[in-house]
């Protein structure tokens, strides 16, 4: 059984392998999934190339092949890695040469490697193997502003908890205060109370929630922390049962992620976790399904 651990950073991605037989194999691609080069001379359905990628043996039948500066693609029928020749199921216009070219499989970043590591073509199964996985998807995705569109629902009269916060400032004295604001689009407040002690003060009515919420794409990633649920997450509970009945799917309960007494910090992790639990989920399933 094949051993392999993927560390995949906002450029490139590092593979370690350890094969059936114990060999090591070290390998760095970008983590863009795409092997880049350059294109040297074009004849017919055929390009000589200039590359080096991390490859022993051709696996690229059916890869996409693409130039960067033009808008020609194409099938890969095979590569002669050794002379490092493309050949293409289509004829090659003359005018791409010396341009950058990609090859891609249209996969997540560690699938293609493993693919690299294992020798394995697209149209045979991955080996039988063992994936850990380290990535900073989540990290860039928050940095970038690139995650889902979120829907904070919280109890009503705390809508605007993550903007108000708790007041600390970075700079006490500071009569300018730059804040990067919340990461959610809405927020929405809904009539409900649980007492300190994990008591039903005001029930959820989820019969009657308001058109704020049900006017909202299916699409969109629900966060959903209410007071004192950490003692009682009854409320989150129904109201997530009530939001899948109507098509949402990607939705994050306080109560489930953090027990924490303190909505704030609750909320917080909440709301992150909703905007990246769609990009994060979408990745893992991709390698998951090729697996």
């Amino acid at each position: 059984m094949w051993n392999i651990w993927i560390d995949t950073g906002g450029t490139f991605t590092d593979c370690i392998a350890i094969s059936p037989d114990q060999e090591r194999q070290r390998i760095k691609i970008l983590s863009s999934s795409v092997l880049r080069g350059t294109v040297k001379s074009v004849k017919g359905n055929q390009l000589e190339g200039h590359f080096s990628w991390p490859v022993e043996s051709d696996i690229f039948s059916d890869f996409t092949f693409e130039v960067l500066q033009s808008d020609f693609e194409a099938r890969v029928q095979k590569i002669d890695l050794k002379n490092k020749i493309i050949t293409l199921d289509r004829s090659i216009p003359k005018n791409i040469q010396d341009l950058e070219n990609q090859i891609t499989s249209h996969e997540e970043v560690p699938i293609l490697a493993a693919r690299i590591l294992t020798s394995t073509p697209l149209d045979k199964n991955l080996p039988s193997l063992i994936m850990r996985l380290g990535s900073t998807k989540g990290t860039n995705a928050l940095l970038e502003k690139k995650g889902a569109d979120v829907a904070f629902i919280t109890t009503k009269g705390f809508e605007d908890l993550l903007v108000i916060r708790d007041q600390q400032r970075p700079h006490l004295f500071s009569l300018d205060i730059q804040t990067t604001g919340p990461i959610y689009k809405s927020a929405v407040g809904i009539y409900e109370r649980i007492s300190s002690e994990g008591d039903v003060q005001i029930p959820l009515d989820t019969d009657n929630l308001p058109s704020e919420i049900l006017t909202l794409p299916r699409t969109t990633s629900i966060a959903i922390s209410f007071l004192n649920s950490y003692k009682n997450g009854i409320h989150e509970q129904e109201l997530k049962q009530q939001l899948e009945k109507h098509g949402f799917t990607a939705i994050s309960c306080s109560s489930e992620l953090s027990a924490n007494i303190k909505l704030l910090e609750r909320a917080d992790t909440t709301v992150a976790n909703a905007y990246l639990k769609p990009i994060i989920s979408t990745y893992i399933n991709g390698i998951k399904s090729k697996i």
